[in-house]
């Protein structure tokens, strides 16, 4: 005798599915947002430690901005390398670069918009040359 599945039997089955697929998908949004914020956290690091550079060697450092990398380096050796694999790089900066010269200070002023599934601020002022990272933009 041939045992079939009740159709009862079957949406209760496609229901559950649906839950299970339901939780894993928001559960997947949420890790690709916090890989996002990684980035973010990642590039602000590399600009400081890009600006610390030049204060502590008292050389200019330049930025370069690409737009799924960005690259810092002085006269003498590019020391960071930086690839990024979920969001991408817009800059209001002329030449997509920045440099921080000697006495601290940022050559060029501007915003960093990193862009991924939500889009984050970062800002450079002239006089401090100081990274600011202003959240998610709408």
């Amino acid at each position: 005798m041939k045992r079939a599945f009740t159709f009862l039997e079957v949406i209760v089955l496609i229901a559950i599915l649906g839950i299970v697929l339901s939780v894993a998908l928001i559960k997947f949004d949420t890790i690709n947002q916090n890989l996002e914020e990684m980035e973010v956290k990642k590039v602000c690091s590399a600009l400081r430690s890009a600006r610390a550079y030049s204060l502590k060697r008292r050389s200019n450092v330049v930025v370069s901005l690409y737009e799924n990398s960005l690259k810092a380096s002085s006269k003498d050796r590019e020391f960071i390398n930086l690839k990024l694999k979920k969001l991408k790089i817009n800059t209001n900066l002329s030449d997509s670069k920045i440099e921080f010269k000697i006495s601290s200070f940022s050559a060029n002023a501007g915003s960093i918009i990193l862009s991924g599934n939500k889009k984050y601020k970062i800002t450079i002022p002239v006089a401090t040359g100081k990274i600011t990272y202003r959240g998610v933009v709408e």
